[in-house]
Parts: C-alpha cells; sequence; structure tokens
C-alpha cells in the first residue's frame, strides 16, 4: 500500500539507465503501484522519451532553472516516494529531501570512475550518499559506496523477438554508448582487423568519427533494438568499465551469445555457456575469440543462444529486484507519515 512511486533521471540518451528505469516503471505498474517518471531536464529530441512514448509510460518534464527544480522536486517528494537513478538525479533529490524527515531512494548504476567534471559529480553523489536509501547494480559499485547500500539486480522482460538461426559471414554488433569508457574504439579496431565479418554498431557519443572507414555498418540510436540484436550472431562488449549492463541482458534474453572483458559483475552473468568471458582488456583474447567463435558449428552457437535465454529468463527475471525496490518504499513510507495509497503493491495487474 503505497503512495506514487516517482522514478527520477535525466534521460538525455536511452541507455542502459533508462532501460532498467523502464524495466522498473513495468514492474512497479504490474504489481499494482502508481508510478511516474520525472526528468530533471527537457531534451526534445531525446531517444528515451521516443521509447517513454513507445512503451506506454507516464512521464513530466521538470522545468526552469536548477533552483526551481529543486523546488518541484520537494513538492513530488510530499506527494510520493522519489527514487533516482544516476549521479545528476539523485543529487538533487538528497537535496529535495533535506530536512524532511524522510529520504529518497537511489541506484548507483555508473561502475566508471570518471575524470574532470564527471568524477567531481560522482564524489559529489557519494559524499551525499549517506542522505538517501541506496541501491547498486554491481558488488564493485556497493563496495565503492559503503555503509547499508544493498545489490540489486538489473533485469529484462522475455523479449517478443528470438534469434532462430546463424548466418555467414559472421555477424557482430555493438550497442551503447559510443566512448572510451563502452570500449568503442576497441570494438572499432576489431572491426578494422577482421574484415571478413559483419559488423554494425547502434547507438551514438562522443566516438562517433572512428566509424567512417572501419567497415561498421551504423544505425545510430534505435526504438526497437532488441529486434535488432536478433539480427547480430554476437554481441561484443570491450568495455573498460560496466556495472552490470542492460543490453547484455537484452541479447541474451533473445539469445544472442555474448563476447565481454570481465568487468564489473559481467562474470555473474557470462561464461561459456552463453558466450565467452575473457581476461579485462585482453584485446588479442578477444580477436581470437571472435574468429574461434565464427568457426564453431551452428549447432554449437544455436545451444548457447537456448542457453542464454534459458539464463535469463531463469535467473534474470526481476521478482527479487522488485521485492527489494517495494521493501525500501515502504521504509520511506513509514519514516515519512506519508498517507498510504488504497493500491495493493502485491496485487498483479
Amino acid at each position: 500500500m503505497l503512495p506514487t512511486i516517482k522514478l527520477v533521471l535525466d534521460g538525455r540518451h536511452y541507455g542502459g539507465i533508462e532501460a532498467h528505469v523502464c524495466q522498473l516503471y513495468h514492474g512497479l505498474k504490474r504489481s499494482g503501484c502508481k508510478v511516474e517518471v520525472l526528468l530533471i531536464s527537457s531534451y526534445p529530441e531525446s531517444s528515451f522519451i521516443l521509447q517513454l512514448k513507445m512503451q506506454k509510460v507516464a512521464f513530466i518534464e521538470l522545468n526552469g532553472p536548477w533552483h526551481q527544480k529543486l523546488s518541484q522536486l520537494k513538492h513530488h517528494h510530499s506527494q510520493g516516494v522519489l527514487h533516482a537513478h544516476g549521479y545528476k538525479a539523485s543529487i538533487l533529490c538528497r537535496l529535495a529531501t533535506l530536512g524532511s524527515g524522510y529520504p529518497c531512494v537511489t541506484t548507483f548504476h555508473n561502475g566508471d570512475p570518471g575524470s574532470g567534471k564527471l568524477a567531481l559529480y560522482l564524489w559529489a553523489d557519494l559524499i551525499t550518499s549517506p542522505l538517501s536509501l541506496n541501491l547498486a547494480v554491481s558488488r564493485a559499485i556497493q563496495a565503492r559506496v559503503g555503509g547499508d547500500c544493498r545489490l540489486i539486480r538489473n533485469w529484462v522482460s522475455q523479449p517478443a523477438f528470438c534469434k532462430s538461426h546463424f548466418g555467414r559471414p559472421f555477424t557482430l554488433g555493438f550497442a551503447g554508448r559510443l566512448c572510451a569508457d563502452k570500449g568503442f574504439d576497441r570494438y572499432v579496431a576489431l572491426a578494422r582487423s577482421h574484415p571478413q565479418f559483419r559488423w554494425h554498431s547502434f547507438g551514438d557519443g562522443e566516438m562517433a568519427d572512428l566509424i567512417e572507414g572501419s567497415g561498421i555498418v551504423h544505425h545510430g540510436q534505435v526504438s526497437d533494438l532488441p529486434q535488432r540484436l536478433v539480427e547480430l550472431d554476437a554481441l561484443v562488449l570491450p568495455s573498460r568499465y560496466e556495472g552490470l549492463p542492460m543490453v547484455v541482458l537484452e541479447a541474451m534474453a533473445c539469445g544472442v551469445p555474448v563476447i565481454t572483458f570481465d568487468v564489473g559483475d559481467l562474470s555473474q552473468l557470462v561464461d561459456s555457456q552463453v558466450g565467452m568471458l575473457i581476461d579485462a582488456g585482453d584485446m588479442q583474447a578477444m580477436s581470437r575469440t571472435i574468429v574461434q567463435m565464427a568457426e564453431r558449428p551452428r549447432e554449437h552457437l544455436l545451444r548457447m543462444s537456448a542457453n542464454a535465454r534459458e539464463r535469463i529468463s531463469h535467473h534474470w527475471s526481476g521478482n527479487d529486484s522488485l521485492r527489494l525496490c517495494l521493501d525500501l518504499y515502504r521504509q520511506c513510507v513509514l519514516e515519512s507519515g506519508l498517507p498510504e495509497d488504497s493500491a495493493d503493491p502485491n496485487q498483479q495487474g
């Protein structure tokens, strides 16, 4: 029995945080909760806005300068429970709830230690973390936050599209922000080294100019990523930093094997049964692995595909994560004195 849950984030692009928020929104709705998304900034051309509209997610855009947004967040806090995602939203929500007598909930997603201005934001996020009830999407992030931070596993719903065949030439893909943290420069180097394969990329970012002359077919931000993922024979993730990336869960749910470095909590998800987990940063090993996987019989790849779908279905459905969020929301309500809503959060919608 909860008041409205308000999921707060920046939402400039549709990426892992945004996919996590969409999954949480739909899970809470199915549990009978009232829920809405609050965007702390307005990006009219945002691929996330497009996703929210396509998925029929209720959202509100905060407006005006930062002090006005802070005032708006205080108003929303007085009406429900704030759950912030990402450092900007988390810092603002903690400030908005300061002195109210009850906290907000925040989820730490960023596995990157950052540099320059980003490092300053991340430091501010950490230093203010005692003002909120905290969740982290990987063990490494949880350890960095410390205190009573709890581990929440990312999850995905079962997709409408599943991989049914593997082709020749072998088709590989990258999906995410085109940046150093995600290792997009490494992906480009792999594509240049192996022109015998087909290479695709999805997303946008500051390294987009590396694509020219690489042989990579770039699709930019797409609104139907699961449908595109099933066209790949393997997802390649050469990241330098990760928590537990949503795109790997999405790919495996569709039956797409994953070739990734052992960063963040990926060892909890990927092994030789569903793809290949490679020592972090070992580009030679990743290059060899791609060639070896491309040479495997279709029957072996189809077994990998079935294993990946089964693993996500059985172990990454989100039930435990949803219960953890509901427990924290109830804790906020108990501390706040907010009136409880008549909706039963255990009721299946």
